[in-house]
């Protein structure tokens, strides 16, 4: 007798457990969702990328000897504009209001910039017709053009959400989580000044112009957030998502890539680089952004 009621038993319980099960998976919601919309970047530093002149003594040493008595300072504005941008998202919803939530973000900021460079030279010269050498100083400051470029940045984000509202009209969600940025730009003017003795011992500087990048970089921070769904029907909506992304600022080595200038330079970039001794940049990736687009409920 108690063979047959534990079978029984037994029995009941696989039925209970497959009845749950099924409500279980048919309770899981997931939606799927994409659109186009407006980044604000948080960029807006200064790059201090100052050097020490070459000696003024040939057109031949430049890039080549460094002179300490002479100073260059070269300050380098970058600045972020709104830009278009691209986001994509699923969410997973196991539970009626709570799940969870994996964004990705794709956008390339335009960067321009107002920027400083002026040089104080010190070198010897021969005052004529005395041969006897004489230290000569100028001071020049330079009309520096403005910075172009662009800092390309993927945001991946895993959140937590909750959802309210009635989904057959306007609904609506808020999420926060972690985000992992990745990085680099792309980015021109850098100068640097070169300066030569001509005949009679006169000075001619000429101004190069590149091109820089940085390494690719890397960071954690956080991402917060909230949308609202307007319904098309039970399988789709059209959606409004507001989301703040955050990430300390982040050093990344800068490189030449090239000459720009129209003047015509035989030294490598690799030897001007080395010459210069580029610090690293500071880079805050952090932006907000408002996103427009639609999501698919399968």
């Amino acid at each position: 007798m108690s063979r047959h009621l534990s079978f029984l038993i037994g029995l009941v319980f696989l039925e209970w457990l497959t009845r749950t099960s099924a409500a279980s998976a048919a309770s899981t919601d997931v939606e799927i969702f994409g659109g186009l919309g407006f980044f604000r970047p948080a960029l807006d530093t200064t790059y201090g990328a100052s050097y020490v002149p070459s000696r003024v003594a040939g057109i031949n040493q430049l890039f080549v000897d460094p002179d300490p008595r002479s100073e260059a300072r070269q300050f380098l504005a970058l600045q972020g504009k709104t830009t278009p941008g691209l986001g994509l998202g699923v969410n997973v919803y196991p539970h009626r209001v709570l799940g969870f939530q994996l964004l990705l973000d794709r956008v390339s900021f335009d960067v321009v910039g107002e920027n400083a460079h002026e040089v104080d030279l010190v070198w010897d010269s021969i005052n004529f017709p005395s041969s006897d050498p004489v230290v000569r100083e100028a001071s020049i400051s330079l009309d520096a053009p403005d910075t172009e470029g662009r800092l390309e940045e993927l945001a991946l984000s895993f959140n937590l959400t909750a959802r309210f509202g009635a989904p057959g009209a306007v609904s609506g969600s808020v999420s926060s989580g972690l985000t992992y940025f990745r990085f680099d730009g792309e980015f021109e003017p850098l100068g640097a000044l070169a300066g030569s003795l001509g005949g009679h011992a006169v000075l001619f500087t000429e101004l190069f112009e590149m091109s820089y990048s940085t390494a690719t970089a890397d960071t954690l921070g956080f991402n917060v957030g909230g949308n609202v769904d307007f319904s098309l029907g039970s399988h789709a909506a059209v959606f409004v998502d507001g989301r703040f992304l955050w990430a300390p600022r982040t050093e990344a080595a800068v490189s030449l890539t090239e000459i720009v200038s129209e003047y015509v330079v035989s030294v490598p970039v690799s030897q001007i680089q080395d010459y210069l001794e580029l610090p690293p940049i500071e880079i805050d990736p952090s932006f907000f952004r408002v996103l427009f687009g639609v999501k698919f409920r399968p």
